[in-house]
């Protein structure tokens, strides 16, 4: 017989929360349907519903899967760490950009930015 679900804590329920609004607002972003975010991590839209609104707190496993489908962080989704404009998600490949600039030494960070400003100008030629 399965265990009865035990009730959220005051701070769990606070937490949920906040995940919940986290995951909505990079949905949403993404003009991503809670079906669409569902089926690409492979629950139900019932279950992302009961995450959007807090009724319930994903599982380490699906907050993974979010992360990656959203294109954000799992520390993102559980602490609202390292992802400060939800509205222009990070997508991997600027992540990557970032990382490897912090590399480099402070000076040479100029030179980064001249080389990108140059292919943007190419881009748009």
């Amino acid at each position: 017989m399965p265990r009865p679900k035990r009730q959220m804590t005051e701070d769990e329920q606070a937490m949920a929360l906040e995940i919940g609004a986290r995951i909505r607002a990079l949905r949403e972003a993404k003009d991503l349907t809670q079906a669409k975010v569902a089926a690409m991590c492979g629950v139900s839209a019932n279950a992302m519903s009961q995450w959007e609104t807090g009724r319930s707190r994903p599982e380490r496993d699906n907050l993974l899967k979010l992360a990656s489908k959203l294109e954000t962080t799992f520390a993102y989704l559980l602490q609202g760490d390292g992802h400060a404009e939800v509205e222009r998600a990070v997508t991997p490949s600027a992540l990557k950009i970032f990382d490897l600039t912090q590399q480099l030494p402070p000076e040479d960070h100029i030179a980064i930015i001249s080389i990108m400003e140059t292919l943007l100008k190419h881009a748009k030629n």
